[in-house]
């Protein structure tokens, strides 16, 4: 099943899906070490596709707390995009006011 998870966490809206649903479980599942080393890697495999990098994980989940990593989750996604809206809105602004700011340097007001 982690595989099958893997290769849905390739879709940005079912990632959110998988760390609200089952993030408590592929932690467990990373966690685990000697003879589950498989699903251990897959659950590795699959926190590497939902964006976690490996150092991410080791400090997050040393409290064994999947709700502080599903935090760090959706503030990166809320960061994401505040810089995409920030983008746009420069872009707007550069090309409604980029004709207006020419003239005033023209004129030396600048």
């Amino acid at each position: 099943s982690l595989r099958g998870l893997n290769s849905l966490a390739t879709s940005e809206p079912l990632k959110i899906r998988i760390i609200d649903r089952s993030l408590a479980q592929i932690l467990q599942a990373k966690g685990e070490r000697a003879d589950r080393n498989d699903v251990s890697m897959e659950a590795g495999k699959l926190c590497i596709s939902l964006g976690f990098a490996d150092d991410e994980l080791a400090v997050q989940a040393a409290g064994n707390d999947p709700k502080l990593l599903a935090d760090w989750f959706c503030l990166q996604r809320s960061m994401l995009i505040q810089a995409m809206a920030r983008e746009e809105l420069r872009r707007v602004l550069v090309r409604n006011w980029r004709e207006a700011l020419d003239e005033a340097k023209a004129k030396g007001a600048f």
